[in-house]
């Protein structure tokens, strides 16, 4: 009984961390949109105070991307670690999936 609800358990924080892996590549997603409209904003913008601050914006969405990647990264693997904790480790390491890659990098 107590074994059932340990993978159970186990099964409900995988589910959670797919959940927030899904989230996460969302907002990546997001933010490297943004970059790319404040990027053209600069280049539309004939006034250089404009152009300044759209540069500044981008490149706040370029910061955003990167701490979001990064806790993709940390869950991704935290999630691929918890899931093999208690199992027989097969030969070949689980695949780890990485969010969608954006060109703003």
């Amino acid at each position: 009984m107590v074994k059932k609800k340990v993978t159970s358990r186990r099964s409900i924080m995988l589910e959670r961390g797919n959940q927030l892996l899904k989230i996460l590549k969302q907002a990546i997603k997001a933010e490297s949109e943004g970059y790319y409209f404040y990027q053209m904003a600069a280049e539309k913008s004939e006034d250089p105070n404009a152009k300044e601050i759209f540069n500044s914006l981008a490149q706040d969405e370029l910061d955003h991307g990167s701490v979001l990647k990064g806790l993709y990264h940390a869950i991704n693997i935290s999630s691929i670690t918890k899931d093999t904790i208690g199992r027989k480790q097969s030969p070949v390491p689980p695949k780890a999936s990485s969010p969608p890659s954006s060109n703003a990098e």
